[in-house]
């Protein structure tokens, strides 16, 4: 059975490597209160830019962490300004929901930025 955290994300890129803006990385340090290893059926694509952009992929394995959020609402708009800045004319990331397989555990539902022109533009 697979169980839904309203208050997760799952990252796998400059939220997790630390290459994200400081001010960023200190308001999401501000709202994680538990962090665990998970993984979502997605790959990298290639970008123009130097950070990495998941799109869906049913065939791969996509490894990140997941993020259990305290007062998320207060987080969300800082993480989508920063995810779907308009870059090259269009909002390149969207948050969307994702299913987040985790080691000996069931999976959980949370949200995730993939590329914007990989998933449909519903939220």
């Amino acid at each position: 059975m697979r169980s839904i955290a309203r208050d997760a994300l799952f990252a796998y890129g400059s939220l997790v490597d630390g290459r994200a803006p400081a001010s960023v990385l200190r308001a999401l340090a501000r709202h994680v209160i538990a962090a665990e290893e998970g993984w979502i059926a997605a790959r990298l694509a290639r970008t123009r830019a130097w950070y990495p952009a998941a799109v869906p992929d049913p065939q791969a394995r996509l490894p990140g962490v997941i993020y259990h959020l305290v007062r998320a609402q207060a987080l969300w708009p800082i993480l989508d300004r920063y995810e779907g800045a308009r870059r090259f004319g269009y909002p390149e990331f969207m948050r969307v929901r994702v299913e987040v397989q985790r080691p000996h555990k069931t999976p959980i539902t949370a949200w995730a930025y993939l590329l914007a022109k990989s998933v449909s533009r519903k939220r």
